[in-house]
């Protein structure tokens, strides 16, 4: 298990720092990097959680980063976080953990608290549907920060498409309609903005309102 683990470490630090095409959020990055509290990331699916996560990694010089939504991590129970952690340290030092879909392993909880009180900076992300538990409340009173993500802004939504609005020409405001127009009907969905697919949107409400809500 353990030199599988390492090679899976690897792998997902190597694909997790290819990640360059994105656009800045419109969060106070500062605001969460200056505290020494576990930063949550939560928010609906497809919302850009995941890259949020690689903005705030780009902060740091060193770190460490897993992400459990990988079928090799299936079989991972609380009990491997310990090897996870010395496999972390084998590669370098760091003091900073990033953790995509956290929520995927039971108990997860404890091990943050541990790794807090250590006085390692967190980062995690999850689903709103696990990380509203009372879990959360019961295990990490006090020590935990929230950001709730969201789909694009417009302004974001402008942003990605690189239109600026400091100079409000006829041409320009015309541009801004014409997006408004598309982000009033579609949504600021970032996946659905790069590739334009109805039937991702679709899908992705469907599994907000039957795997999520109900």
């Amino acid at each position: 298990m353990i030199d599988n683990l390492e090679n899976i470490l690897m792998d997902q630090r190597e694909l997790f720092e290819s990640k360059r095409n994105w656009i800045i959020r419109d969060i106070d990055f500062k605001k969460y990097i200056k505290t020494s509290h576990i930063t949550i990331i939560s928010g609906i699916r497809r919302s850009g959680k995941s890259t949020l996560l690689r903005q705030f990694a780009e902060t740091y010089k060193d770190y460490y980063y897993i992400n459990f939504d990988d079928e090799r991590l299936i079989n991972f129970t609380v009990q491997d976080f310990a090897d996870m952690m010395m496999l972390f340290q084998k590669q370098f030092s760091a003091r900073t953990v990033f953790i995509d879909e956290i929520q995927n392993i039971e108990g997860w909880e404890r091990f943050i608290r541990r790794i807090h009180d250590e006085e390692y900076k967190t980062f995690i992300t999850g689903s709103n549907a696990n990380l509203l538990s009372s879990e959360l409340g019961t295990h990490l009173t006090g020590r935990y920060l929230k950001v709730e993500l969201f789909p694009f802004s417009f302004s974001e939504h402008l942003r990605y498409n690189k239109l600026s609005y400091q100079k409000l020409t006829t041409k320009v405001k015309a541009s801004i309609l014409k997006l408004f127009d598309s982000y009033l009907i579609h949504g600021g969905m970032p996946e659905y903005l790069k590739y334009g697919e109805e039937e991702f949107l679709s899908r992705t409400y469907a599994d907000i309102i039957y795997r999520d809500i109900i």
